[in-house]
């Protein structure tokens, strides 16, 4: 791993702890720390979203989602981890993630020019939606709970890319899975 992004060399303490709250993730098989290399098990490379694009019944989809639920309502049962973490959600990291979303969503992907006005009220917005999520009971989140980040093997949902985990509102993790950047789910 590189030195580039700060939560890359909190992977192994997080992963520690999330095997010992009974979390499937891959097993750390050793850590050198010096020179940034990290050795884990191997659980193929077939994700959630393999499993959906793939000719796999609606039954089996099912279950493997309500298992990654399963997961994750392990984590967000708690409040603390021994682990160093990223810093949790406050009113900067909304702001970001808003900004983010109106830069790559709204005018980059989608292609719409949003005016001034348009701006401040969706700014306006979202610090109110902020500020109510700030004062909601926080709980560990993954971050990045998508389907490219949930690996199947051997029927099981296992975690991965979870070093970006934080305090957060719980509902943040489910709209990650829900409203899925590469999965549509059939309402």
């Amino acid at each position: 791993y590189s030195n580039d992004r700060e939560e890359n060399a909190l992977y192994p303490e997080i992963a520690s702890f999330l095997l010992g709250i009974r979390i499937n993730v891959p097993r750390l098989l050793f850590h050198d720390a010096a020179h940034r290399l990290i050795g884990l098990e191997d659980l193929g490379d077939r994700s959630l979203f393999h499993v959906v694009q793939s000719e796999s019944g609606l039954a089996q989809v099912e279950s493997l989602y309500r298992a990654a639920l399963d997961q994750v309502c392990l984590l967000h049962q708690h409040s603390t981890c021994p682990a160093r973490t990223m810093s949790g959600f406050d009113e900067k990291l909304y702001r970001w993630e808003r900004r983010y979303f109106l830069e790559n969503l709204v005018a980059r992907w989608a292609g719409v020019n949003l005016s001034p006005a348009e701006l401040q009220l969706i700014e306006s917005e979202g610090e109110g939606m902020a500020a109510e999520l700030i004062r909601a009971p926080a709980c560990l989140i993954h971050r990045d709970f998508q389907s490219q980040n949930l690996l199947v093997h051997e029927n099981r949902v296992w975690l991965i890319d979870f070093q970006g985990m934080r305090l957060g509102h719980a509902a943040y993790d489910l709209a990650s899975l829900l409203y899925d950047p590469y999965v549509k789910l059939a309402a």
